[in-house]
This record gives structure tokens, sequence and C-alpha cells, in this order.
């Protein structure tokens, strides 16, 4: 018989419940595991066949689309152009296909026809010894090459090349090589429905992935092992996603290559299923494990009783009945239960006088504790008030009344070193009564925002911070502080001190500091305000965290902004320069027509000269989106900034008086003049607003200098010695204070109001000085005006002045015939009268298909071409191919306002020979007709 109740209560468990419980569930789970795996198993195969199937269906069609042009339509039997026109209708009409080249018997290409290449003349290709052209020859079968993958759009594309015999001679006569694209495989693949877990995919023969619901796989050409041939039987694999899945995949033959379809069924979401079942047969368990233990409870009722008595006595003892004894029934368990509780009821006695001891030295320890639980607590409820403050100001005071209160201090500060200046910032001052400090208003630390309550400062001008923390109790008796301890006459008096520095990287913060507390300092307060100034460090770095973030967000949000500027940049450019155009065409006709000298002649020079200007702004827009670097020439700015000055006369207001000393035999200097024209207006602009609204004089000079290594050094000007063009632009405004002088040529930084500046006009003048090779100074006094000097450096060369009417005197002319087409009708109908003016002979049109036809009907009846750009349906480039295909030899001129689908090195790409930007100038155009017929090269 078993003697021990553990061993007859487990036997009884073990042989009522949990061992056929555990055999039927094993049953049960194997079974169920077994059947899903197999279903999702049928599934997975049925899925890769399907997509195979597919698959085959399209590649199957793309090579009876082929087959057809060269079997059925017989291509071997038609000319080139008709061979030609059928390849164009078929690309035209299968978006399928790429490229399609035609070639002899001898692999060299005849014909080649191209969705993605605008030069369809550029030259042919010998494909004699490529795998396309004699796997297709030496089977004459059909041939598929490996999978490829675009350089220009990174999409996979595949070869395939159709052979055609001469059937009676049994003869090559040619073979037709297509670029099949593969991304209606990918629409397939994302067409279909897939359960959750499920994917697929297919495979080249070298196991790149080339389709996929993902297309980004794809096109970072993400490569797998290829599954083995005898590997016909799905099975658990680690699949795509570097998770276990059933996988099963479906061969597609394509002659000597072949494509391989991959099914993959997550396991866990094929098994679901049987994971619920196995879920259910837990809790069935569960119930009838509770039964068992039910039934087990009833049949050893009477086996625990004796436990009872045991509970008995162990509550006489709870209640202090320490005499109570067990009764001992049976020498089993039970009973050494019963004489350990007597054994134990005999050592209370002893251990109780020793409790009363413990608990008098726990008494004293609690103390301790609860004192360091006060501090800790007013550690946390300053950390997470620290975390949310938001102001400098407030975290010091926080710091400073949480260093007061557990060091028991009366005064205190807190502060912080500024970490650009290096200075020390009071951020909080103990606050006390007036009446208390008799030091001299003159003599008093304070702040801007609270001057009447920091006036009465603690200390003056003796906080020398140090790397260790310090403290005196007696500051009389320490000599060596007393350097620091020297307090003016009539200073609040200070027994105790007590000083800890904040650190930051292992670098000097700030400091915090206390005095006059009730009893001495010692190591304790150290630790205390220690742990303090650690908060107090981070909240600094919190604090500097945030307000360089959110001035970078500033700084972002300005520069996406001029991001969306520059964008416009170029689609304003096209049309203004349309509108520029006829302007400036119109008024040299006129000017042209006019006596030199004359009311109107003059007239119509202000025109020009404000349409030139215009032009030139439109050159900036397209240098300020990056389209275009900045022309610079040799000129005399002399006249740039008296006509600036003329503009800004008209747009500030009377009270501003505008003085100018201008030195009209300065020289010249090297220099884009629109840019010269924009540091003028942005430094006249600035002085303007600082006088604001009182008024003031606006004084502008400009006179040559030669700077010396002694003047250089003297305005500290990153220049070398000689001679310079000197700038001067001074105001009687508010001038600039000396804290942010440092910081006007900074992005972004600005004093204005809100809408009323960007903060980038000091930065735009400061890198366009720099730019030029020149240097720009200020010199500022509150209240007295603001002075810039710009030095820009003296160009040697002189420029070349020549009148209007000699330049329309030295226009070259012609009689030959040129075809002109515009959409524009205005410039259409102006380019027409310049170049009839010129002796041309012209026909024009406002649509490039019209040109087209009349240029195909009679090719050798023009001797010119001049088309625009942007232009609907058909655009200048385009118009271009068309006609060098006609006559390759044909000169074009093309034009253009602005446009980032032709530039000059396209143009020679395509074979145009001259190249004009909007607004069309007549000297311009008058040069370049007559250099592109006379045989010379593209030009600007």
């Amino acid at each position: 018989m078993i003697r021990s109740i553990r061993s007859r209560l487990t036997l009884i468990f073990i042989s009522l419940a949990v061992i056929p419980l555990l055999v039927l569930g094993l049953i049960l789970t194997w079974q169920t595991f077994g059947s899903e795996k197999q279903h999702a198993v049928n599934v997975v195969r049925e899925t890769a066949r399907r997509v195979g199937t597919e698959v085959c269906s399209f590649l199957n069609e793309v090579v009876s689309h082929l087959e057809i042009i060269v079997h059925v339509r017989g291509l071997s039997g038609l000319t080139p152009i008709q061979q030609k026109h059928m390849l164009e209708e078929l690309l035209a009409f299968n978006n399928e296909f790429d490229d399609l080249s035609l070639l002899n018997e001898d692999g060299h290409e005849t014909i080649r026809v191209s969705r993605t290449h605008l030069d369809q003349n550029r030259k042919l290709i010998d494909f004699s010894e490529r795998p396309e052209f004699k796997r297709a020859a030496s089977t004459h079968k059909k041939s598929f090459s490996d999978v490829l993958f675009s350089e220009r759009t990174g999409e996979p594309y595949m070869i395939v090349s159709i052979p055609f015999f001469n059937v009676r001679q049994n003869s090559l006569q040619g073979v037709l090589v297509a670029h099949v694209r593969l991304k209606k495989i990918w629409d397939l693949i994302i067409a279909l429905k897939l359960q959750k877990g499920e994917d697929i995919y297919i495979l080249d023969n070298h196991g790149h992935i080339i389709a996929h619901r993902n297309p980004s796989i794809v096109l970072r050409r993400t490569q797998i092992a290829l599954p083995t041939t005898t590997d016909q039987t799905p099975d658990s694999k680690i699949g795509l996603n570097h998770t276990s899945v059933i996988q099963a995949h479906y061969p597609i033959p394509l002659g000597e290559e072949k494509l391989i379809v991959i099914a993959e069924q997550s396991e866990d979401e094929a098994l679901k299923l049987a994971q619920n079942l196995l879920k259910t047969f837990l809790a069935i368990t569960f119930f009838a494990l509770a039964a068992a233990i039910t039934l087990i409870v009833v049949i050893t009722g009477n086996i625990v009783k004796p436990i009872q008595n045991l509970v008995h006595v162990a509550r006489d003892i709870m209640q202090g009945n320490i005499s109570s004894k067990a009764e001992i029934v049976m020498d089993d368990e039970i009973g050494e239960l019963a004489q350990t509780f007597n054994k134990m009821t005999d050592q209370l006695h002893t251990s109780l006088d020793k409790l009363h001891l413990e608990i008098e030295e726990k008494t004293t320890t609690q103390m301790a504790l609860e004192k360091e639980l006060k501090t800790n607590e007013s550690f946390t409820t300053l950390s997470e008030e620290l975390l949310g403050t938001a102001s400098i100001d407030s975290i010091a005071s926080l710091v400073l009344d949480s260093g007061r209160q557990l060091t028991a201090s009366k005064y205190g500060f807190a502060s912080a070193m500024d970490p650009k200046t290096g200075k020390i910032i009071f951020h909080s001052l103990t606050n006390f009564e007036t009446d208390q400090c008799q030091v001299p208003s003159a003599d008093k630390i304070g702040t801007s925002k609270q001057p009447s309550v920091i006036g009465n400062a603690l200390f003056h001008d003796h906080t020398h911070i140090k790397f260790e923390p310090f403290f005196i109790n007696d500051i009389s008796e320490h000599a060596e502080h007393a350097g620091i301890m020297k307090f003016p006459e009539g200073h609040i008096s200070v027994q105790r001190f007590l000083s800890v520095p904040v650190i930051i990287n292992e670098k000097l913060a700030g400091q915090i500091a206390v005095a006059n507390a009730d009893t001495d300092y010692n190591e304790k307060d150290i630790a205390v305000l220690e742990q303090i100034a650690r908060l107090y460090a981070l909240a600094i770095s919190r604090y500097r965290s945030q307000t360089e973030r959110e001035q970078l967000s500033s700084a972002l949000r300005q520069a996406q902004k001029m991001e969306a500027i520059g964008t416009l940049a170029g689609g304003i450019a096209h049309d203004f320069n349309n509108i520029l155009t006829p302007i400036l065409g119109y008024a040299e006709i006129i000017d042209s027509q006019l006596p030199p000298g004359s009311d109107l002649s003059q007239d119509i020079e202000q025109i020009l000269s404000a349409t030139h200007r215009a032009s030139q702004l439109v050159n900036q827009i397209l240098t300020f989106s990056r389209q275009r670097e900045h022309d610079r020439i040799n000129i005399e700015i002399h006249l740039i900034i008296k006509e600036a000055l003329k503009l800004l006369r008209s747009t500030i207001p009377t009270s501003i008086e505008i003085r100018q000393e201008i030195d009209t035999q300065s020289g010249s200097v090297l220099a884009d003049p629109t840019q010269i024209h924009q540091i003028v207006m942005n430094l006249c602009t600035n002085a303007y607003h600082a006088m604001q609204p009182k008024g003031g004089i606006l004084a502008v000079s400009l006179h040559p200098v030669f700077l010396e290594t002694g003047d250089i050094a003297d305005n500290k000007l990153n220049l070398l010695p000689g001679h310079y063009l000197q700038l001067e632009v001074s105001d009687t405004g508010s001038g600039i204070p000396k804290e942010i002088m440092e910081r006007i040529f900074d992005p972004y930084f600005s004093t204005k109001t809100e809408g009323r500046g960007t903060g980038l006009g000091l930065s735009v003048v400061h890198g366009i000085v720099e730019a030029h090779g020149g240097a720009i100074t200020v010199y500022s006094e509150p209240d007295k005006g603001t002075t810039f000097h710009v030095y820009l450096p003296l160009s040697d060369t002189k420029t070349d002045l020549i009148t209007e009417e000699e330049r329309l005197k030295s226009l070259p002319t012609g009689n030959e015939k040129l075809l002109i087409v515009d959409d524009e009708e205005s410039v259409l109908r102006l380019e027409k009268r310049m170049i009839e003016k010129l002796g041309y002979e012209v026909t024009s049109t406002m649509e490039s298909a019209t040109a087209l036809k009349i240029f195909t009907s009679h090719p050798d009846n023009f001797d010119l071409v001049i088309t625009d750009m942007t232009m609907p349906k058909m655009n200048g480039a385009e118009l271009a191919e068309s006609i060098i295909a006609i006559k390759p030899d044909m000169p074009i001129i093309i034009c253009t306002g602005y446009s980032e689908l032709i530039n000059l090195e396209k143009a020679r790409e395509i074979g145009i020979k001259g190249y004009l930007e909007k607004p069309i100038i007549l000297q311009n155009l008058a040069l370049t007709i007559r250099r592109v017929l006379d045989g010379n090269e593209i030009e600007i």
C-alpha cells in the first residue's frame, strides 16, 4: 500500500484524466494537421499551374503576332518601306513590343522601329554574332533569349526571334527580332485575388524575379535559388519573405530557355483551422480535468481530514495562543507536519524577543528611508515638471526652488551659459524684499523680464564657476575663496555657500548655487544638488534641442517654399518669352524705320531697353530654378545703378531723399547685369525700410579705389591688393544692434515683421558679391544709420559700344526660301515679317502637321526650316526628325522659350543646325539664319 498522500493523489489523477486525454489529443492533432497541409498543397499546386498556363498563353499570343507578320502577311515579299510601315503598325497596336528589328540572311539589321528612341535613323546594328540571330538561323525555329532588364526603366524584357525562309529554295531570308516587354506578366500577377498569406512570383533561368505583386522587388533584380528539377512536390520551405511556406512551382518551357512560376502559402494561414481545432481540444481537456479533480476531491475527502486539525492549531497560533499543540493521529506526512508545528511554537517564544530588537533598529532605518524617499519624490516631481516646461526661465525657476527646499536654503540662483557667446545668463534668482539689499541700482543684476524683483540680487560680480562642487560654511575663515566672495557694500550677508556646476557633454553649461541654510552644508547636500544639476543639464539640452529643431523646421519650410517657386520658374519662362518675342521684335522693326535721334526713336529705345531687361529677368528666373548658369559680361555698372535708382524713386515715399554720387568714368567689371541690379535694389530696399516711417537720406555713391594691404587688413576683407569699384549705400535709419551684426548675412535671418521679408535679401547680396570675386562690409550705430560698402574687382577689358543704327546696317540678308512654323500667331507673324525684311521668301504655318505635309510634297522648294519647340501633337524636335528622315541634309533652326525636352546637345544629336532662344532678337535671328545657310556649326 502506498503510504504517501502525494503519491496516491498523483496516481489517481493520472489514471482518471491526464493519460487518456493526452493520447486522444495527439491522435486528433496529427490527423488534423495532415489533412489541412494536404489541402494547402493542392491549392498551391493549382495556383502555380493556373498562373503558368496564363503566362504561356500571353507569350504564345506575342509570338503569334510576330508569326502572322512573317508568315501570313508575307513580310519577306514587301518593299522596305512597306516592311517598315508594317513593323510600325505592329509596334503602334501592341504595347508588348519596345523595339522591332528586321535582319537579312546575314544578320545585318535593315529596318528598326522603336518606341523608346526618338532617333529612328541611328546607325543600324550587325546582329550576325548575337545569339538572337544565330539561334534562330541555326535551328530554323523561333527562339527566346534570357530575361533582360531595361537600363532605362529597370523593367524585364525578352528578345524573341522569328526566322522566315524561301520555301522553294529552303534558304533563310531573314529574322524578325522583337524586344518583348514582360509588364503584362506583372499586371497578371497583380490582378490575382490571393488569400491572406499567399504569394506568387515568376523566375527566369538565373533565379531573377521578373514578376511580383511588389514591382520594387523586380526593379531591384532580386535573385533567389532555383528549385531543383526533382523538387516537384510542394513542401515546407522558407519563402520569399523569410517565413515558413508551402511552395510549388510550374515550369514554362520556351525553347532552350524557361520561366518558372512559384506559388507560396504561409504555413500559419494554411494550418489556421488545425490550430483552432487544437484550441477547442484544449478547452475540452480543461473541462475534463476539472471534472476529474472534482471526483478526486470527493474520493480523498477522508484522507485530508487530519489536515483540518492542523488548520485549527495554526489559527490559534495566529491569534497569539502559542501554547496550542497539534494532535498526532497517524505516522505519515501529516503526522510529521504536526510534530513540526509543535516544535515551531517552542521556537516562537525565543524569536519574539529578537523581533522586538529588530523592530527598534528598523524604525531608525525607516526614518532615514523616509527622508530619502521624500528626496526621490521631489526629484520625480521635478523631472515631470521639467518635461512639461517649455521656457528656460521656468526650468531654472523649478530647479532653484527644488534646490533651496532640499537643502533648506534661503537664497540661490540657477544660471546657464549661452553656447554661442559663452556668457553666463541668470535665468532664475531668489525673490526677496527690496529693503533687504542696499546695493546701488546700477550695480544690481537684473533681467528685462523681472527688473523690480531681480534688481535685489543675491550675488554681485563674483559668480566664478568651477568644474568641481564646493561648499563653505564660514566664509570669513576661508581665505582661498576671498576672490570669489567680494560683495559690494550693502549686499545681503552670506554665511554659508554651496555651488555645483552644470555639465553637458563634459563641458561647463551653467551653475546652481544656494546660500544661508539653517545648518551647515555637507556632502549629502552636494549629492542632492548634483542630482538636481544633472536634471537641469538634461532640461537645458532638451530646451536647446527643441529650439534648434524649431529653427531647422522653419528653415526647411522656407526652403520648400523656395523650391516650389523654382519649380514654377521654368513654366513661367516659356510663356513670358513668347510674350516678349513680339514686343521686342516689333520694337526693333519700328526702330529701324525711324530717323535716328527722333523723339519716337528714343521712345522705342526705352521699350527695347525695358524688354531686354525683362529678357534678362527671365534668364535670372531660369538660373534661380537651376536651369541655366549666370552669363557674365564686361559692363559699366554705373548705368545699372542709375537705372535702379530711377525705379526706386518711383516706389519709395518722398519723405526719403535720394542722394547719388556716381562716377561715370569709374571703369567696368566682369559681372552679370541682372545680379548687379539685384545688389542695388536689395541694399536700397533695406535702407528704405530702416528709415520708415520718419524718412531720411538714402545716399548711393560709386567710384574706383585702390586697396592696399593695410586697407584690406583694417577692413578685414578677403581680397588681394588691387583696383576695385566701391559701391556705397548708406541711410540715416535706426541702425543695426551690435548683438545681431554678425548674423545679418545669414540665410532666413530677418528683424522685419512677418510678411515684410524672407530673410534672404542680404544673404543673396553676400553670395552674389563673393561669387564675383568681391567683398561687402557694414558699419552701423543704433539711431545713426547704416553704411554698406561693396567692392568689385575692376576689369581690364574695355566695353565695345555699337549704335543701334550700325547694328541694323550690319545685319546679313539673303534671298533663300524658308519654311517657318510656330503655334503662337503673334510670334509667327513677327518672325515672318522680320525674315522677309531681311530679303528671304517665307512660307509660314501654325501647325507642325501642316508644315510636314507642305515640306513632304515639295522638299526641294525650301532652303531652311525654322520651327518652334513646344507645339501641340508634334513638337519641334519630332518635326525636325521627320524632315531629316525625308531630306537628311536639310538645315533646321529650332526656337524655344524654355523646354526640358531640348537643349543645345540634344539638338546636335538630332541633326538640327541652329538653336535660338526666345525672345527672338532681329540681330540674333539674322546671324543664325545666315550661319546655318552657309553651313557653319550649331551655336546658341
